[in-house]
């Protein structure tokens, strides 16, 4: 089908849907939550919303298998978040300081009229911060998960730290789990809420 378009009030070109509506593409550089190396993201939270949760560490080091065994006492929260923070190499100070205060003014909670209005300092809540590099494990491709996307640990420890210490700073209790180790988490998830942060 064609139409034609007036130009200063002559009829003077033609034009189809085709030409006004052609398809379009995203390039990859302009994807969301993207960098310029396909298998490097930015820090990556799972933030559930709870009423209560808890971490118990099991060893200092990831098993090769789970041994049933009696769980140390657990460390926990009452309402807050339970965040699984997962870091990359290419994250620094920034990312630090935009997830941080992304997640400390997040309106998430219910106000008096039942609607998501409340951040986690409004309602004076708590968090829960556990390290967790297996959030990156890419299983795109055959049954076993690559993890190359993860930050090697030393980085990772440090900015998960400093991530941990700048929700301190802005009046939030944190506590955390143990980087590196086997634990066990505990949580009830209200509503359920839970959201996939990314910078």
């Amino acid at each position: 089908m064609r139409m034609i378009l007036p130009a200063y009030g002559k009829f003077r070109h033609t034009v189809s849907f085709t030409d006004l509506y052609r398809p379009f593409s995203i390039r990859p550089q302009q994807a969301p939550f993207r960098t310029s190396h396909a298998n490097v993201a930015y820090m990556r939270i799972v933030l559930q919303r709870v009423s209560s949760a808890s971490v118990s560490v099991i060893s200092q080091q990831e098993p090769s298998h789970t041994d049933a065994m009696p769980l140390p006492e657990p460390q926990g929260i009452g309402i807050g978040f339970l965040l699984l923070v997962a870091v990359s190499d290419i994250d620094n100070e920034d990312t630090v300081s935009w997830m941080s205060h992304k997640i400390a003014h997040l309106r998430i909670f219910e106000d008096c009229a039942g609607k998501m209005n409340r951040s986690i300092q409004e309602i004076k809540g708590s968090i829960l911060s556990i390290s967790q590099f297996t959030l990156y494990g890419d299983a795109r491709k055959g049954n076993r998960p690559s993890f190359t996307a993860a930050g090697k640990p030393e980085h990772a420890a440090q900015i998960w730290d400093q991530f941990n210490e700048a929700l301190r700073s802005q009046g939030i209790i944190v506590r955390t789990g143990t980087f590196g180790a086997h634990m066990s988490v505990q949580l009830v998830n209200d509503g359920p809420v839970t959201l996939i942060l990314e910078r």
